[in-house]
C-alpha cells in the first residue's frame, strides 16, 4: 500500500467530516487543487464516485458513504502502526509537511534536499536523508526543483527560455507535445485599433511568438 493512496484517503475523509473542499484544505493545510486532485485520483483508483458536488453542498455517494468507515479505520491502523514501530522511538520517519515562504522553499529547502539534514537533540545528533515524493504548489519551486535535479515538469516553453538556451535543462519527449492552449489578453472595453491596448496586446504576439512556434 503506497503512501500515496493513504494521503488521497486522508482527503477524502477530511472532507467527508467537513462538507466543504475548502474547509478540509485549512485543516489539513494543503491548498484546494490539492484536495480536488487527491479525491479524483482516488475515485479513479477506486472506479466510483464518492462525492457528489453541487453549488450549494457536498454530499456523499452511497459509494463514499460505504467507504468512509473502511478508510477511518484504514488510517487509524496506519497511525496505530507507526507507533507501535520500533523505529519510531529511535528515529525519524514517515512524511513531513513544511509550510513556508516561496522564497524561502526555492532558496533554501529544495536546494539542500539532496543532502542530509541534521537535527540536533539532546540525544546528540540525528542525521536524516530525506528521499520520496516532492510536492511544491508553484511553478517557481518546481522550476528551482528541477534546477537542482530533483523532478521533470511540463511546463511551457516560455517559462525556460533561457535555461533552454543556456542548455542548462533539455526537453524531455521532443517528439510528442500537449495540446496548445491560446493566450488571451482580456480588456474591459474593445480597444481602438490605434489604442495604447492595441499595441500592447501586438508587443506581447511579438515576444511570444518565438515560443508559439517552438
Amino acid at each position: 500500500m503506497s503512501s500515496g493512496f493513504l494521503e488521497q484517503v486522508r482527503c477524502f475523509v477530511a472532507v467527508a467530516h467537513a462538507g466543504s473542499m475548502t474547509v478540509a484544505a485549512a485543516q489539513l493545510r494543503l491548498a484546494q487543487p490539492t484536495i480536488t486532485r487527491q479525491l479524483a485520483a482516488l475515485e479513479a483508483r477506486l472506479g466510483a464516485p464518492l462525492v457528489r458536488r453541487s453549488a450549494r453542498a457536498l454530499t456523499l455517494t452511497e459509494q463514499g458513504e460505504k467507504f468512509l468507515p473502511r478508510a477511518e479505520r484504514l488510517l487509524q491502523a496506519g497511525q496505530e502502526a507507526v507507533l507501535e514501530s520500533p523505529s519510531s522511538v529511535s528515529g525519524f520517519q514517515g512524511g513531513l509537511r513544511v509550510s513556508c515562504s516561496h522564497a524561502f522553499a526555492r532558496h533554501v529547502l529544495i536546494p539542500v534536499r539532496q543532502r542530509p539534514w541534521v537535527f540536533k537533540g539532546e540525544a546528540g545528533n540525528v542525521s536524516v536523508r530525506v528521499d520520496g515524493r516532492l510536492s511544491v504548489s508553484t511553478t517557481d519551486a518546481l522550476r528551482t526543483a528541477v534546477m537542482a535535479d530533483l523532478s521533470v515538469a511540463i511546463t511551457p516553453a516560455w517559462f525556460w527560455g533561457d535555461e533552454l538556451a543556456q542548455g542548462q535543462v533539455v526537453r524531455l519527449l521532443d517528439h510528442w507535445h500537449l495540446s496548445r492552449k491560446p493566450l488571451h489578453a482580456v480588456t474591459a472595453e474593445r480597444p481602438q485599433r490605434d489604442s495604447k491596448e492595441s499595441a500592447f496586446a501586438d508587443f506581447v504576439q511579438a515576444a511570444f511568438a518565438p515560443f508559439n512556434a517552438a
